[in-house]
């Protein structure tokens, strides 16, 4: 009610809080909580009939969680690597598992889950305002660089450079 989010009209944010309270809130709407869960996935849940519901993501989610409910960093790092977008023009940035009730949020980069970052709520609110840049806190992608290079140069040297990344801190994620 303090805030004008009418000009937020490409995105959404899923908030939530540590006794299971949450909503989403996107260009001025807020959706409060429905069921014991929540999926947000492609589609704007205040604007469902704009379309892209529900979304092939949003039932593999569903489908993939109410066949197992437990509540287990394993259990949504599977329906995360399950529903991550992959591709030229839109590919999923950052995902992330929160325990709230602990205070632990695990960040991924990209659709890779062989490489996290734990951040504590409490120290990270006990350092006052600052910012990092999610890229940042993880390896470098590879896949951008030799795509790069299979796109000027062909495939042939796109390989033979992979050679030039072997001693380097690079993030091979085997999807891309």
């Amino acid at each position: 009610q303090t805030r004008n989010l009418k000009h937020f009209t490409r995105g959404q944010i899923l908030l939530a809080d540590k006794t299971g309270n949450y909503a989403v809130v996107d260009n001025n709407v807020i959706t409060k909580r429905t069921k014991d869960y929540a999926v947000v996935t492609n589609f704007r849940v205040s604007e469902q009939e704009l379309g892209g519901f529900p979304s092939q993501k949003y039932s593999s989610a569903v489908n993939m969680f109410e066949s197992n409910k437990e509540a287990t960093v394993g259990n949504f790092e599977n329906i995360l690597d399950e529903v991550h977008q992959v591709g030229s023009k839109y590919s999923t940035i950052y995902s992330q598992i929160c325990d709230l009730k602990n205070g632990k949020i695990k960040l991924y980069h990209f659709h890779n889950f062989d490489h996290s970052i734990v951040f504590d709520l409490k120290e990270e609110l006990e350092k006052g305002k600052h910012a990092y840049y999610i890229a940042d806190l993880f390896p470098k992608r590879v896949f951008p660089v030799i795509y790069e290079k299979y796109l000027s140069l062909g495939l042939d040297e796109a390989i033979s450079n992979l050679k030039q990344f072997k001693n380097e801190k690079y993030s091979f994620c085997e999807s891309e």
